[in-house]
């Protein structure tokens, strides 16, 4: 009877482990599953329910000299680290299985580190850590230079050139609906003399005049 009820309690639990399994897979997986999902999602806005499924996204990606810019730094970047990293795990691991030395095991639990965080994890981390910098969470488009950035410094300096400096209004236009992948623009505020501009640089692009509190309200929402 005992040895029924050891062989049930420990069938109950290996289910236990392999449920939280599934469910720890799915906190690091279920994230990047969704984000290429939505990828291929015809509206500007990633969320549920997709509007469509598309492929233009990508094709304003491969546009956007800004990104190209970033997978080519990301890459030699990456293969920079391969070499060096791969230097110094070899000789680290030399020392670590001839020598004996104080800090050994906290020098080991340092090199292993890495690689037992999930990439998941990190990433929330990173995350963290950007937040605590008070960096945007999204690029700025200045009338002064009609490109992007999300660098703090380079917006406060650029808010104060834009008080003096020539106004770049075609040009910004042009990048946001060309390169920057904007389709929709919104004027806050009476009057529609923005919205009619852009109408006039960007005709594909939609227009949307906000002109009372119940406006931005059903705007917000749309988001």
């Amino acid at each position: 009877m005992r040895a029924r009820v050891a062989a049930s309690e420990g069938i109950w639990g290996w289910r236990a482990v392999n449920a939280a399994s599934v469910l720890v897979y799915l906190f690091l997986f279920a994230p990047i599953m969704v984000t290429m999902l939505l990828s291929f999602n015809a509206s500007q806005f990633g969320g549920f329910p997709m509007t469509g499924f598309s492929f233009r996204w990508f094709g304003v990606l491969l546009q956007n000299d800004i990104v190209l810019a970033a997978v080519r730094r990301s890459l030699i970047l990456g293969a920079l680290t391969s070499v060096i990293c791969t230097v110094l795990g070899i000789l680290a691991a030399m020392a670590l299985v001839r020598y004996e030395f104080l800090g050994k095991e906290w020098v080991n639990t340092l090199l292993v580190a890495p690689v037992l965080i999930p990439e998941t994890v990190l990433a929330v981390g990173l995350l963290l850590f950007i937040r605590w910098l008070h960096a945007p969470r999204t690029f700025l488009v200045a009338n002064v230079t009609a490109r992007p950035t999300n660098d703090p410094e380079t917006i406060r300096r650029q808010l104060v050139e834009q008080v003096t400096g020539r106004v770049r209004w075609r040009e910004s236009i042009d990048w946001l609906a060309g390169e920057g992948g904007v389709t929709r623009f919104a004027e806050a505020g009476s009057g529609k003399v923005l919205t009619g501009m852009v109408k006039r640089i960007a005709p594909d692009a939609e227009g949307l005049a906000l002109g009372a509190p119940a406006d931005l309200e059903a705007f917000a929402k749309s988001l």
